[in-house]
């Protein structure tokens, strides 16, 4: 993932200087005369060098302030041209984006499921896809603070599916196995439910065994749920109404966190956050679009220590002006349930704009560089995701292809895997 930033400082070109180049011709030919100057005439000359050297220096001095101050100026000026205030330039392209953002995803479809299961085989996995999508983000019901610093609102996001630039595959009709993800959050929240038995009063052990009884029975007889499923791509992204995750739903069991109407999936189709609460950047351009709220949660709930549950950063398409190559990025990522940040990668040029690329560094993937309350147990290069994903499935994310990962990853896969 890679955030631009454009550059605002601009260069300047020197150019030449006519009269100076007379003036060397002119001194040029003064020497070849032999004529002697006076004695005043050399005292003069060096007090005119003198006078011409502070000059000179005083004229720098005040370039550079003149140079900061302008400096300063413009940046100021643009700052508040991207404070989100109501009269402020950015406050439309903030809340409808000009600019098309397309979500691209590759699916690994499991091919020898029987094998695996059976004999102990490595697993092997080919990549399906691209299956380009246009997320339209909409900000709308915005409400400001009294003095305009907290922009607060909610937001719509849509899906809309790009046919011509997607590989040849329906996402409707192309099926993928995959690992049954609701059936290993259930059997994960069915460990929790045993081990808490012994802790619980007398009167409701016997209702609990009895309970996670009939939810075994369900899983191995009625339901026939395996490891592993097979689901339409766009069943996997978008949500399926899991028939044993709706037989749940319909008991309507507080103490799981079952999803409504039992249905499950990557992504909403339509989806809805908020409300959801950022700063202006009014009075400090530095938090320009930085969260306060999103979602109506004012930290992460799930992960382990105060700092993990912090919101720290924007959504990532609006960041504070006058960026520098130094700065680090740091974004909140609602479909991660984490913050994570950024850094200079290279400088661009795009449309004849001078850019700054930004990407995530390989150390933001490792254990021993985060904060313990993100639960980065296992090899460097993932992000564990088990305790604030829905269900607690047991999932991890890394880069395309375990790039920057550790090898043991790949050392689980069989060799002829699309990895």
């Amino acid at each position: 993932m890679s955030v631009k930033a454009i550059n605002h400082e601009e260069t300047q070109e020197s150019s030449e200087d006519e009269p100076l180049l007379e003036l060397s011709r002119g001194f040029r030919r003064a020497t070849k005369t032999k004529r002697k100057c006076p004695k005043y005439c050399s005292q003069f000359c060096l007090l005119n060098l003198i006078i011409c050297v502070i000059f000179n220096a005083v004229l720098t001095i005040l370039a550079g302030a003149t140079y900061h101050f302008i400096n300063a100026k413009a940046m100021e000026m643009a700052a508040q041209e991207v404070a989100l205030t109501p009269d402020g330039e950015t406050i439309d392209k903030f809340a409808n984006s000009p600019v098309p953002v397309h979500m691209i995803f590759y699916l690994f479809n499991l091919t020898n499921a029987d094998e695996f299961l059976n004999n102990g085989s490595k697993p092997i996995v080919k990549e399906i896809g691209p299956f380009y999508y246009n997320e339209n983000k909409t900000k709308f019901d915005l409400i400001w603070n009294e003095d305009e610093s907290i922009l607060r609102y909610n937001e719509s996001c849509i899906y809309t599916y790009i046919k011509n630039r997607s590989c040849e595959l329906d996402p409707n009709t192309t099926n993928i196995t995959t690992l049954n993800l609701p059936l290993m959050g259930l059997l994960v929240q069915l460990e929790k439910l045993d081990n808490m038995i012994d802790k619980l009063p007398e009167s409701l052990r016997s209702e609990l065994k009895y309970f996670i009884n009939v939810l075994n029975n369900a899983i191995a007889k009625e339901f026939s749920e395996t490891l592993f499923m097979t689901r339409t791509v766009d069943e996997i992204i978008f949500g399926y109404q899991d028939p044993l995750l709706k037989f749940l739903s319909d008991f309507n069991i507080h103490f799981l966190p079952i999803p409504e109407n039992g249905v499950f999936g990557l992504k909403e189709r339509t989806g809805f956050a908020g409300p959801n609460m950022v700063y202006t950047g009014k009075y400090d351009s530095k938090k320009t679009a930085r969260y306060l709220m999103s979602n109506g949660q004012l930290s992460n709930l799930g992960w382990g220590t105060p700092f993990a549950m912090m919101l720290n950063g924007t959504e990532g398409i609006l960041f504070h002006p006058g960026l520098k190559r130094d700065d680090l990025l740091y974004v909140f990522d609602r479909e991660l349930f984490r913050s994570g940040y950024f850094t200079y990668h290279e400088d661009l040029t795009i449309h004849g704009i001078e850019a700054y690329k930004f990407s995530l560094p390989p150390e933001e993937l490792e254990g021993a560089n985060q904060d313990p309350g993100f639960y980065m147990n296992a090899p460097d290069g993932v992000l564990n995701l088990t305790a604030v994903y829905p269900l607690n499935v047991p999932v991890i994310a890394s880069k395309p292809h375990f790039l920057d990962a550790d090898n043991i990853y790949r050392e689980y896969l069989s060799n002829e895997s699309d990895i």
